[in-house]
């Protein structure tokens, strides 16, 4: 067989124990494929590396990091990690399929009624009660990252993100992971993080499932930090007249920008909603969110235990789901029969040994190789990672090489060899979130150079108190390019002189009493209303207009404007 290639299923047929029948989706780092188990007969998607990426030690740490930290958390509310390991020096984990929609997709095709996204709040709230029950924080909760099967079942997935608690909380400028519109206030700021904030990520979640559109959005990165910081988009929701208010005071309790004032953790969100339910008589389950997906016209929102509606949902997706056994049983069929005769005609890859779960956890991979306990500490890198589901592919220009691997089980096909990185070298002042192609890799200052695929790279920069900045930088396979910045010289600076004091407002938008100024204050490039409000005097308004770089200073007499 050719040497294996991530140019689709052609290429790759087998990883492990499964079957490769589909290729789902693709990131830089990674490829995502359906496959299929035949002991225990069982559809699984299969996360792997790409070709290139193989041989770098720290991306595979990565995923096995991953790995552990999935076989952790064993509840129903949680895809369940099925193995992990190496086959022909690909390594992967391999999850349960799950046959449904994610919730994006869900939310993109109709509206939810107040009581189905009360129920997928619950469930999804359960999973994630079960990963903080092990000191896990997940750090990427969107609505991407919740399953929702055609059986009704509400799964969380994709901790590729998620750190250990102990370590996150110990860190004073964690690097920001995760999606910008479901950032929680204190990841924006670079401060330390815990269960608070992937309560604000649900919250965020959960106001999208009750309106249909984003709780936080804007034109660019800086927009959207400013929308998260200071935007309250509670008015909105109470707009809707079909949600509870209950409803609507939980949700604001998760939005809290203030940590301190935010739902403490799952237990406490739990028990709300169950009180909600009690007082509500809300009686969603997993038939019923079933039916309503599949057949939403059909659904009533008003439900109650004695509801036509109620008692023909059960009924309905018996039916369903008999048929979509029944179109299961012959696609597996023509799979395995289509298998089959590939093979007659060519010649097997060697096959890695694939654990279970239950030798994963020793420490064992299929390729004899230890890694330390699930227990144990992640460590931070710089690494650039990328979200399987939601970034773009990577479009540098990567030389391929051949090379013959020596296995156990004999000579293992070439594959491309891993080619060397280049290097960035970020300074920004003050300080900034660091966006890669799409892709969040931390906050400034970071600990080491990024390592990065030789070619051209997007770099975002963003600060909430400055303007958002986008630049392409280029890398050189084993050279560090240098990236020096600050975002002093992207805003002017007003200095005020005021006789005798006032309030001082810029776009009508109150900033500080002056005098004493201490600082300059910081202003966009571009037209300003100033505002100068006195108690006695009375309230002179003028424009100004700033310049990049620009230290503008201006002095004002109250008495002479406004008493002559």
């Amino acid at each position: 067989m050719a040497a294996l290639q991530d140019q689709g299923m052609g290429a790759l047929k087998q990883i492990g124990d499964f079957t490769i029948v589909a290729k789902i989706s693709e990131s830089a780092i990674t490829n995502v494929f359906k496959g299929l188990q035949k002991e225990p007969e069982q559809w699984v998607l299969i996360k792997a590396l790409k070709a290139e990426h193989n041989l770098d030690e720290q991306l595979v740490r990565r995923l096995q990091d991953e790995a552990a930290m999935v076989s952790r958390v064993n509840h129903p509310n949680v895809v369940p990690l099925y193995a992990y390991g190496r086959h022909a020096h690909v390594s992967y984990l391999a999850l349960e399929f799950v046959d449904g929609l994610d919730l994006q997709q869900f939310l993109a095709k109709q509206n939810l009624p107040p009581e189905i996204a009360w129920f997928i709040l619950g469930e999804t709230a359960r999973g994630l009660k079960a990963a903080h029950d092990k000191k896990i924080l997940h750090l990427d909760i969107k609505p991407s990252n919740i399953m929702i099967s055609y059986d009704g079942l509400v799964k969380l997935t994709d901790f590729g993100m998620a750190d250990f608690k102990e370590r996150v909380e110990s860190e004073t400028g964690v690097a920001a992971k995760g999606t910008l519109q479901y950032f929680s206030p204190e990841q924006i700021l670079g401060e330390p993080v815990a269960k608070r904030a992937d309560i604000f990520s649900l919250g965020a979640t959960f106001y999208e499932m009750l309106t249909g559109v984003p709780a936080f959005s804007g034109r660019d990165a800086n927009e959207t930090f400013q929308a998260i910081l200071n935007d309250v988009p509670i008015p909105y929701l109470r707009k809707n007249a079909d949600v509870p208010e209950r409803l609507i005071q939980i949700c604001e309790k998760m939005l809290a920008k203030n940590p301190s004032e935010r739902i403490d953790d799952c237990d406490v969100l739990l028990t709300m909603l169950e009180d909600f339910q009690a007082t509500h008589k809300f009686s969603v389950n997993a038939d019923i969110l079933a039916g309503f997906l599949h057949e939403p016209g059909r659904y009533k929102s008003q439900l109650s235990a004695d509801t036509a509606a109620l008692e023909k949902a059960p009924e309905k997706v018996k039916v369903r789901s008999f048929s979509r056994y029944v179109y299961t049983f012959l696609f597996v069929v023509l799979v395995v029969i289509g298998y089959l005769g590939l093979n007659s005609s060519q010649p097997d890859l060697p096959v890695s040994s694939t654990d279970p779960v239950s030798e994963f956890l020793t420490g064992e991979t299929g390729d004899n190789q230890k890694f330390e306990g699930a227990d144990a500490p992640i460590a931070a890198d710089s690494v650039f990672e990328a979200s399987v589901e939601n970034s773009d592919i990577t479009k540098s220009k990567v030389i391929q090489e051949g090379v013959t691997i020596a296995g156990e089980q004999g000579e293992i096909p070439a594959i491309p060899l891993a080619v060397e990185p280049g290097y960035l070298n970020l300074i920004c002042v003050p300080w900034a979130h660091v966006f890669i192609d799409g892709d969040s890799v931390g906050t400034t200052p970071l600990q080491e150079p990024l390592k990065l695929l030789p070619g051209s790279h997007e770099l975002l920069l963003a600060n909430p108190g400055f303007p958002s900045q986008t630049v392409t930088v280029e890398t050189k396979p084993g050279q560090t390019a240098a990236f020096d910045f600050s975002f002093w010289t992207t805003v002017g600076k007003l200095k005020l002189t005021v006789s005798p004091w006032a309030k001082v407002l810029i776009d009508h938008v109150y900033i500080d009493t002056v005098p004493p100024q201490k600082n300059p204050f910081i202003v966009w490039p571009g037209k300003h209303t100033l505002t100068l409000r006195h108690p006695v005097l009375g309230e002179w308004e003028t424009d100004f207009e700033a310049e990049a770089g620009e230290i503008l200073e201006l002095q004002f007499n109250l008495r002479s404007l406004l008493l002559h």
